[in-house]
C-alpha cells in the first residue's frame, strides 16, 4: 500500500508529499510492519540519484542510532537469490566481507535464477554460506533488524553501516569489492570446460565469440518497457562486424525474447533448445568479450572477469571492470538535450518508467547501431587505464564517486568525443 501512495504521489508530481511520506518510516513501527522495506524499495527504482543519497544517508544515520537490536555476524541475506542480478551481488558482498573472520551468510533456497551459478558462488566463497528454507528466516522486526543485510544496505558491526554496491551509483563511499570481483573470477574446472566445448562443439568450433544480452520487451514495443530496455535489432551492424572478423556472436535473454531477424548474424542460444544452466555459466566463463543493455546478467559477466560493453545506460552508473567501458543513454526534455549537470539535478535521472517520462515531457536517446559497433571497436583496442575523457572527469564528479576507487568504468572515447560535439553545439 505504501508503494500504491508513492506511485499516485510521483504522478501527480507531489513531490513533498513523496518527502514527507519517506521520512515517515524511520522509526520501530515501520520496520515491524513492512512499510520500511516497502519504502526501501519505492526509493531505489524512482528517486534520482541527488534524492537517492539523501534517502540513503538518512537510512545510514538511522540504521546507526540507537536501535533497539544486537549485531552478530551470523547474516540473514533475504533478497540475493532473487534473480542473476541478484546472485552477482552476492559475489560482490563476499569479496568486500571475505577478510571478516566468523561473518557467515544464510540466503533462501527457493527460486535461484540460476542454480549453477548460485554452487559456483558457493564453492568460490571464502565465508560459509547457507542455504535454508524461508520458513526458516526470522522476521524482520526491529529487535533483529541488525541481523539482515540487504542490496541496499549492510552491517558491518554494532553501529557501522555500509551502502551495499547496487546503490553504489548514489552514495559516496569506497567500493572495493567491484575491482576485487572483477580481478578474482568466477573459474570453471578443466572438466566443465571440455564438457560445455562437447556440447557447443557444432555451434562454436575453434571461434572466438561474444556475448549479446539485450533486455527487452517480448513485443520488441519499447512505450510500454521500463527506460532500461532496448531492441536488439539496433546490434546487428555489431554482429556484422564480428561475424565477418571470424567471431560469432551469441544472443543471451530469457527464452520468451523476440526471434532474430533471418540476417542477423547471431546463434540465438537464448530460445534455444540447448539452453541450461551449466552452459550459461560455461558462455560467460569462455566468451571473449559481454555486450548489452542495463540487466542482470550484466552483473554477472563481471564476476567471471570479463570486459564488457554496456550499451544504452540507463541509468548513469560507472561502477564496474575498469577494463569496461559505457555508452549511456541521452535525456531530452521537450526534444532538447540535457546537460550531464542538468541530467543529474533532474528528479527523473533514475527513473525507470518510460511512460511516466513521456507523460513529463522527456524522452531517451537509444544508442544507434554505428555508436555501438564504435563502441566495441574502442573495446577491443584495450585503451589504458588512464586514458579518460573530459566527460568521464565532470561525470564521476556529478555521481560523486571518490578516485580512489580502482573498480571505476569508462565512457567509451568515441561516445565521449560525439556526445561533447552535441553538448557543444547546444552551447553555440
Amino acid at each position: 500500500s505504501f508503494s500504491m501512495r508513492l506511485d499516485a504521489l510521483r504522478d501527480q508530481c507531489l513531490f513533498d508529499d513523496i518527502d514527507e511520506l519517506i521520512e515517515s518510516v524511520f522509526n520501530a513501527e515501520s520496520i515491524n510492519d513492512g512499510s520500511f522495506d516497502a519504502v526501501i524499495s519505492w526509493c531505489f527504482w524512482n528517486l534520482s540519484h541527488i534524492k537517492l543519497e539523501h534517502f540513503l544517508t538518512n537510512l545510514k544515520r538511522f540504521l546507526e542510532s540507537d536501535l533497539d537490536s544486537s549485531f552478530e555476524l551470523v547474516r540473514y541475506l533475504p533478497d540475493f537469490s532473487r534473480n542473476l542480478g541478484h546472485l552477482s551481488c552476492l559475489y560482490l558482498y563476499e569479496n568486500y566481507y571475505r577478510s571478516q573472520s566468523g561473518r557467515e551468510i544464510f540466503i533462501k533456497n527457493e527460486g535461484a535464477a540460476n542454480k549453477y551459478y548460485l554452487d559456483m558462488l558457493i564453492d568460490h566463497s571464502k565465508l560459509k554460506i547457507n542455504l535454508i528454507k524461508p520458513s526458516q528466516f526470522p522476521n524482520k522486526n526491529i529487535k533483529s533488524i541488525r541481523s539482515f543485510d540487504t542490496l541496499l544496505y549492510s552491517f558491518e558491526s554494532e553501529n557501522s553501516v555500509r551502502i551495499e554496491s547496487d546503490a553504489s551509483n548514489s552514495f559516496v563511499q569506497l567500493y572495493p569489492e567491484w575491482f576485487l570481483a572483477n580481478r578474482n573470477p568466477l573459474r570453471m574446472s578443466d572438466s566443465e570446460i571440455s564438457k560445455g566445448h562437447q556440447m557447443l562443439n557444432n555451434i562454436i568450433g575453434n571461434k572466438w565469440f561474444v556475448l549479446l544480452h539485450v533486455r527487452e520487451p517480448s513485443d520488441s514495443i519499447l512505450a510500454n518497457s521500463q527506460a532500461r530496455d532496448s531492441n536488439i535489432h539496433t546490434y546487428k551492424l555489431l554482429a556484422d562486424y564480428i561475424h565477418n572478423k571470424g567471431g560469432l556472436v551469441i544472443r543471451m535473454g530469457q527464452s520468451n525474447l523476440p526471434a532474430l531477424a533471418s540476417d542477423f548474424h547471431a546463434f540465438d542460444y537464448a530460445r534455444s533448445k540447448i539452453k541450461s544452466e551449466f552452459l550459461d555459466c560455461w558462455l560467460w566463463a569462455n566468451c571473449k568479450y559481454w555486450v548489452g543493455n542495463v540487466n542482470g546478467a550484466m552483473l554477472t559477466a563481471l564476476t567471471f572477469g570479463k570486459a564488457r560493453l554496456i550499451t544504452n545506460q540507463w541509468y548513469w552508473n560507472l561502477y564496474g571492470g575498469p577494463e569496461d567501458l559505457v555508452l549511456p543513454k541521452l535525456l531530452f526534455r521537450n526534444e532538447a538535450l540535457l546537460s550531464i549537470d542538468e541530467t543529474m539535478k533532474c528528479d527523473l535521472s533514475r527513473q525507470m518508467n518510460r511512460r511516466y517520462m513521456e507523460n513529463q515531457g522527456f524522452n531517451l536517446s537509444e544508442n544507434t547501431e554505428q555508436e555501438i559497433l564504435d563502441g566495441f571497436i574502442d573495446l577491443e583496442r584495450n585503451i589504458p587505464l588512464a586514458s579518460i575523457s573530459n566527460l568521464d572527469v565532470e561525470l564521476r564528479k556529478r555521481l560523486k564517486i571518490n578516485n580512489a576507487n580502482r573498480g571505476i568504468m569508462r565512457i567509451s572515447p568515441s561516445y565521449s568525443i560525439s556526445w561533447g560535439e552535441k553538448l557543444t553545439s547546444i552551447k553555440n
